[in-house]
């Protein structure tokens, strides 16, 4: 549903189409003077397409094929560990009477989620990446990647705890390594949706650019807020309570939309991302065949003597008309 129903990306291939070119812009293959063509069409010296490429704001996928297949796997590893998350806390219950490791199983998610993360934050050295937040100096690809490790801090606390930890200075490292590996792990987590908006811009995926800004902004006002209101309904009377209720149930349905977003925007996300090597494949395909139909065709060869005197010979020699009696007398006679 993203990039192809979105209005910016409609207005792209608005202006790809129909828009001209209002100042000198060099092709990019023959430096022919692109003025007054439009973009979407082609150079007619070389037969280069016109893109927008002067303003630097050019779409996903126009980036090279092999580095889209790589964000679709990626964005693809991340929805899948995000969903094995959901699914073991639903189910912890019942794996936890069965002789499935559950501690174990949580490592591995946490493994592959670091995996995923650390492919869908690479430094990209483009300057359409680095508009995005794709360059090595990016604060916010630093912090998305680098403090999902917060997570396994936490994962070693639990485990360290569950096995039977109950004094000594293991105990209090257990417990630093639980709230510090949890306050690094959620900064880590916001600064990753604010990137994947940036990413999901990029890939002219508004409504996974909603979803993110959702889980961030959604989750930062509904939780104070919940607490808050909490305290206040416990000290208040029977009345004020169902009073403060009213205002507690927004906040509640704030939060548990925000708690969905995020995966529900990693899912919108690499559906995008999909529909990216779709239609790079297909611009591909064009502008071969463009190339193809605007390449210059070698001159014609001159025709021998031969080939002359045979083509004025015709086909079909019933087309011949006969000769009459004076032409013929006239011939003898020469």
């Amino acid at each position: 549903m993203g990039q192809f129903l979105s209005n910016k990306y409609l207005k792209y291939r608005a202006a790809m189409k129909g828009g001209p070119v209002s100042g000198d812009l060099p092709c990019d293959q023959c430096s022919y003077n692109l003025r007054g063509l439009r973009f979407g069409g082609a150079c007619p010296e070389c037969g280069t397409p016109i893109t927008l490429r002067g303003d630097g704001d050019l779409p996903f996928h126009d980036m090279p094929l092999p580095v889209i297949k790589r964000f679709r796997a990626s964005a693809w590893a991340a929805t899948f560990s995000m969903l094995g998350f959901i699914l073991l806390l639903v189910f912890y219950n019942k794996l936890a009477s069965t002789l499935i490791p559950v501690r174990l199983l949580l490592l591995a998610l946490i493994i592959f989620w670091l995996f995923a993360v650390w492919r869908l934050t690479p430094a990209i050295e483009i300057a359409q990446a680095a508009r995005y937040g794709f360059s090595q100096e990016s604060k916010l690809r630093f912090v998305a990647r680098w403090f999902q490790f917060g997570w396994v801090f936490t994962a070693l606390a639990v485990y360290f705890v569950v096995s039977g930890v109950r004094s000594g200075v293991l105990w209090y490292l257990s417990l630093v390594c639980f709230f510090g590996g949890i306050a690094i792990g959620l900064i880590g987590l916001v600064g990753l949706c604010l990137f994947l908006a940036r990413f999901a811009d990029w890939v002219r995926d508004e409504f996974a650019e909603m979803l993110f800004k959702l889980a961030v902004w959604g989750n930062l006002l509904s939780i104070p807020l919940a607490v808050f209101l909490s305290n206040i309904i416990f000290s208040m009377g029977p009345f004020t309570i169902i009073l403060a209720s009213l205002f507690l149930l927004p906040i509640v349905i704030l939060l548990l939309a925000s708690l969905f977003a995020f995966p529900v925007g990693l899912l919108s996300l690499s559906r995008s991302v999909d529909w990216s090597i779709v239609h790079s494949k297909e611009k591909a395909a064009k502008d071969r065949a463009l190339r193809e139909k605007m390449a210059p065709r070698p001159a014609p060869l001159p025709e021998t003597p031969e080939q002359i005197e045979l083509s004025q010979i015709p086909a079909n020699p019933e087309q011949v008309s006969p000769l009459s009696s004076s032409d013929l007398n006239n011939k003898e006679n020469t």
